[in-house]
């Protein structure tokens, strides 16, 4: 699975994509992964400062280019997902 990264997120992991062996299950189950393997930087980034373990709102997670906005779908394992914050600008 091809995980790609942008703003907010490419200086912490320091590189802008990254292959990750992933047999299937929810987001949720491969961002835990994602935190396990790059680290509390990572963590503290991707998720909520709540006690509830939420994702941060602010983080754009898409899914081969489909926002998923905070629900928990399914994967295969073939998706290309983006982690990311968006910018803001005027």
């Amino acid at each position: 699975m091809k995980i790609c990264f942008l703003s907010g997120f490419i200086e912490i992991v320091g590189q802008e994509e990254i292959e990750i062996d992933f047999t299937g299950g929810k987001v949720s189950q491969l961002l835990e992964a994602l935190c396990d393997r790059l680290g509390n930087r990572f963590r503290e980034r991707l998720m909520s400062a709540e006690a509830d373990s939420t994702r941060n709102p602010l983080v754009k997670i898409l899914v081969n280019g489909e926002d998923i906005r905070q629900e928990d779908p399914v994967l295969k394992g073939e998706e290309t997902l983006f982690i990311f914050l968006p910018i803001a600008g005027g």
